[in-house]
């Protein structure tokens, strides 16, 4: 699967003003056509019902469903992907096992962007840009959320393949919006 380009939106526990169903309801209303649902705690249970419904929603927009560390909730809740982190499920055991699944994984330097891209990742997701208030409250699937030059990414995407995305601190209070600006 090819990923869009544009802006990807990422529903968090954190957000005061959305529940992650309404976050995800508003970036798809808004236009974004790739969603990760992030829930670091709770109850698997509620973790599926949402998972569930935002993919009803995804499938509703035409959008690309992505669920962050669960690989047990992307595959109980038909998701297109699933995003690890270093601490994760490893990227190429995800892929032996789900080869379908679009797969991303997190990096906060260059190595490990050409480690999760050997692995067989799809995208990469690397640290802020710029600041953000997500980054004050806990940080992006590694937990790094250390803002980043451009010039490191940008190695990493001249290389083509995978995309390479990066948290930009735009969006609302409650909202908090990526872009993809740098994938080929």
């Amino acid at each position: 699967m090819r990923l869009p380009r544009g802006i990807y939106g990422i529903t968090d526990t954190s957000y005061t003003v959305k529940s992650h169903v309404e976050a995800a309801r508003a970036f798809l209303e808004g236009g974004v056509r790739i969603v990760q649902y992030r829930r670091k705690e709770g109850s698997i249970r509620v973790m599926l019902e949402e998972a569930r419904e935002i993919r009803r929603l995804c499938n509703e927009y035409g959008a690309v469903f992505i669920v962050d560390d669960r690989v047990d909730i992307a595959i109980l809740s038909d998701a297109d992907g699933v995003h690890v982190g270093l601490d994760d499920a490893p990227v190429d055991a995800i892929r032996s096992r789900f080869g379908g699944l679009v797969i991303g994984a997190s990096a906060s330097t260059v190595e490990e962007a050409v480690q999760g891209k050997n692995a067989g990742a799809n995208y990469i997701g690397a640290g802020s840009v710029f600041p953000s208030r997500l980054s004050a409250v806990g940080g992006f699937a590694t937990g790094c959320f250390s803002t980043v030059s451009l010039e490191p990414l940008t190695v990493v995407a001249r290389q083509r393949s995978p995309a390479v995305h990066s948290p930009t601190g735009l969006g609302t209070p409650g909202v908090q919006l990526r872009a993809l600006e740098l994938s080929l």
